[in-house]
């Protein structure tokens, strides 16, 4: 592999989050590595439908809320959901009488339509915004309600740099603090 005079190794300890935020300036200046992104986004992550039976049987195990950190969309091709993504519509009566996916880090379907980056969140910079952002209120107090009343299954994720999970879990630890104080 070309690693242009560097060794893999120092490439292996740059966090994804780090290495976004210089990915985006660039693709916002560069029209063809936009282009060349967004048509990799497409041929990879849009129409995945080559799941393993195993997964397959998993994920029709009879979910109420699947929150799912990736933006490829096996998950709503394999099962009938209803699909909540960030900065979209979000109705909490709704996603209460509802099965949901809740693709907390964008949607790569949604990115190749729009070409922007609010539907693939991948910089510190992003996760930030997301958060603050009012559009996305039902789903983060959604996700934080989960964490604070229900058990929480991962699944292919470190947790290390998960800003969003790491916020929703301190948030819910300190709901359930001030109940514990008040009783």
């Amino acid at each position: 592999d070309d690693y242009r005079g560097r060794r893999k190794e120092e490439f292996e300890k740059i966090s994804i989050i780090e290495l976004a935020s210089v990915f985006w300036k660039k693709m916002d200046k560069d029209n063809n590595i936009r282009r060349k992104f967004g048509d990799y986004i497409e041929d990879n992550f849009t129409n995945v439908r080559d799941l393993p039976a195993i997964k397959r049987k998993f994920l029709n195990a009879g979910w109420r809320y699947i929150y799912t950190l990736n933006y490829d969309d096996a998950i709503e091709n394999v099962l009938e959901i209803e699909k909540i993504v960030p900065y979209g519509k979000q109705n909490m009566d709704f996603i209460e009488r509802h099965s949901c996916l809740f693709k907390l880090h964008g949607d790569a379907k949604k990115f190749v339509e729009t070409s922007d980056k609010k539907y693939c969140i991948l910089s510190k910079k992003q996760y930030i915004d997301s958060m603050k952002n009012d559009e996305n209120y039902v789903m983060c107090k959604h996700l934080e309600s989960d964490f604070a009343a229900n058990s929480l299954l991962f699944i292919g994720c470190s947790l290390t740099d998960e800003l969003d999970l790491l916020f929703a879990a301190e948030n819910s630890l300190e709901e359930k603090t001030k109940l514990n104080k008040d009783e």
